[in-house]
């Protein structure tokens, strides 16, 4: 009985992660399966490589799974190929250079860090209908995982400001923007990825920031 009960465990894992991956390609993130162990990877069985992912859908984490493909759909596709890794030498790549401050671009880039990955996870993983516990775990986050969770539940996750800041979604009250405003509100999203902002605002996402 309790082999059946971890067959069926595993079962259920291995589809949601499939449907995370079938959700990532939808919206254009370049994921590649690959039943090998990665050595050299920030997180477990997950390898970012000039902005596209590669991963092991038997052994990788709901919540790793679903963070990485939240950086790379906030990042833009002009800057995609420099994130390679732990992404930090992405950013740094990106802030030294020229950027005007006001521009959509550089929104888009500042709700693509940590918070907004989260944000985007948490929002995908509703939209996916994941357990909250699998989306965020609770030993991520130095073990704060539970603490996150109730942060996104209650609209007052850092990554939320971003998310809203650059368009993807609206963040407040429901019922009260609901009056206001046909934008939905997180974790309702109007666009899940960078590349559909830019082209929302007439932008082309391999276009110069500006």
């Amino acid at each position: 009985m309790q082999n059946n009960y971890r067959n069926l465990f595993n079962f259920n894992m291995n589809s949601i992660i499939n449907n995370i991956i079938d959700f990532g390609r939808s919206i254009g993130l370049r994921i590649h399966t690959q039943s090998i162990i990665f050595t050299d990877s920030f997180l477990p069985h997950i390898l970012i490589q000039r902005g596209e992912i590669y991963v092991n859908p038997e052994l990788v984490s709901v919540s790793n799974l679903l963070h990485e493909c939240g950086h790379l759909a906030l990042i833009p596709s002009k800057y995609k190929n420099v994130f390679s890794g732990n992404l930090y030498s992405g950013f740094a790549n990106y802030l030294s250079q020229p950027t005007e401050i006001d521009s959509i671009q550089y929104y888009l880039m500042q709700a693509a860090d940590d918070s907004g990955a989260t944000a985007w996870a948490w929002a995908a993983g509703t939209f996916l209908n994941i357990p909250e516990v699998e989306i965020i775990e609770n030993s991520s986050y130095d073990h704060s995982g539970e603490y996150i969770r109730n942060e996104l539940r209650s609209g007052w996750h850092s990554g939320i400001s971003g998310l809203n800041y650059a368009n993807y979604t609206s963040k407040g009250n429901l019922k009260l923007l609901q009056t206001v405003t046909d934008k939905k509100v997180f974790p309702e999203m109007d666009f899940w990825t960078a590349d559909e902002v830019l082209s929302h605002h007439g932008v082309d996402s391999m276009a110069s920031s500006g």
